[in-house]
């Protein structure tokens, strides 16, 4: 029977579901003929079925269980299509079964599947502060976490900051050290690389803190990170 056949969509999809879940979860971005049943003899090592299993474009996986090296994926489908299927040979994946799904052996590889949920996190840098339409050299250094959608993410983050602050009487500019919070979306340009537009403001203690004339003001900027999530 033709995939195509079979169903066109099968489960619920919108833009902003994967926010609401802390799973890992991925969304393909090809169809994909090579999924495993999950009890399948060998695992990823073994031979694929006769029968193969079967997902269109745009269907989304939600991970419960990975290999240490993560080429390994088991869990469930949220939502199938059949979108770019070929039209003999394949059998559906269906809602609510395990499957596995294998990249140790490129089966499913890397630019197949994209991250589409789930919570990311990191290290970024944000190399300057735009503060009342002027340029500041005031770097921040520091980790976040961000909720991961399909296109962009959500982040927070919280680090230290370098800042030049002159004194009451404005004859001396001394370096501070102060804290920085940020929110802000990120956009994955590698896999492990990712840059972002993030909104925040920095917070000096002490007198620091009351010569510092953007105290708690909000700034902008963009920031270049490294994802640890793998």
């Amino acid at each position: 029977m033709a995939a195509s056949a079979q169903l066109e969509q099968v489960g619920s999809d919108f833009p902003t579901k994967p926010f609401w879940s802390v799973k890992n979860t991925y969304r393909f971005v090809f169809p994909s003929t090579a999924i495993r049943d999950v009890n399948a003899t060998g695992g990823c090592s073994g031979a694929l079925p006769a029968t193969k299993i079967a997902v269109g474009t745009k269907s989304v996986f939600v991970e419960h269980k990975r290999s240490e090296d993560g080429k390994e994926l088991i869990g469930e489908f949220d939502y199938v299509t059949t979108t770019g299927l070929p039209t003999t040979g394949a059998q559906t994946a269906k809602l609510g079964t395990a499957y596995r799904v294998c990249q140790a052996d490129d089966s499913v590889p890397d630019w197949a599947i994209r991250r589409s949920g789930g919570l990311d996190t990191g290290i970024l840098v944000i190399p300057f502060k735009v503060r009342s339409g002027s340029l500041y050299g005031d770097s921040t250094l520091g980790p976040y976490v961000a909720a991961s959608g399909s296109t962009i993410s959500l982040l927070a983050t919280f680090g230290l900051t370098q800042i030049s602050t002159k004194s009451q009487d404005q004859t001396d500019i001394k370096e501070e050290t102060g804290l920085t919070f940020a929110v802000g979306t990120i956009w994955r340009v590698k896999k492990d690389w990712d840059i972002g537009l993030v909104v925040g403001i920095d917070h000096l203690s002490g007198a620091a803190g009351q010569e510092f004339r953007f105290q708690n003001k909000p700034w902008w900027s963009f920031s270049i990170g490294y994802n640890f999530t793998k």
